[in-house]
C-alpha cells in the first residue's frame, strides 16, 4: 500500500529549544492538539530542519539558545530562507521585550513559558491559515 501523501498527513512543526524538559513538554502539547513535530537543540539544527523536506508547516522557536545562533538570530535566518514560514518564538518572563522585537524581523507571534493550551492552539491555527494548511479539529 502506498504511504500517504504529505496533503493526507498532520501538520509539521518544528520545534527549536536548547532545553531537552522543555522540548519534551512542547512536542507532547503540540502532538495532544493533532500536530506531527520534528525538534532541534540547538539553532543551527533548527535552520537545517527548517530547509528540510518536507517543511515544516511552522516553528516555535526558543529565544534564549546557547550556541552560534540565538533565537533571534536562527529567526533571521529561516526567515532569510523561508520568508512565508511561520515562525512563533518561545520566551520566559525575562525576554519579552526581546520576543515583541522579534515581531519587527518577522516573527509571527511569540509564546510565554510556561505554554498554555489553549494559547498555543490558538496560534498554531493562525500559523496554519498563513501556511494555507488546515488546522486539526479541536
Amino acid at each position: 500500500m502506498p504511504s500517504p501523501s504529505r496533503a493526507d498527513t498532520k501538520p509539521l512543526v518544528l520545534l527549536i529549544d536548547d532545553e531537552r524538559d522543555v522540548l519534551d513538554v512542547l512536542q507532547e502539547c503540540v502532538e495532544s492538539i493533532g500536530y506531527a513535530t520534528v525538534t532541534a537543540r540547538n539553532g543551527v539544527a533548527g535552520l537545517a530542519a527548517a530547509r528540510a523536506e518536507p517543511p515544516p508547516d511552522a516553528v516555535l522557536l526558543d529565544i534564549a539558545m546557547p550556541g552560534a545562533l540565538d533565537g533571534a538570530q536562527t529567526l533571521r535566518a529561516i526567515k532569510a530562507h523561508s520568508p512565508s514560514l511561520p515562525v512563533i518564538m518561545v520566551t520566559a518572563n525575562s525576554d519579552l521585550s526581546l520576543a515583541q522585537g522579534t515581531l519587527r524581523d518577522g516573527a509571527l507571534d511569540y509564546l510565554m513559558k510556561p505554554v498554555e493550551i489553549a494559547r498555543l492552539r490558538e496560534v498554531l491555527m493562525a500559523a496554519m491559515a498563513v501556511s494555507g494548511k488546515a488546522a486539526p479539529p479541536e
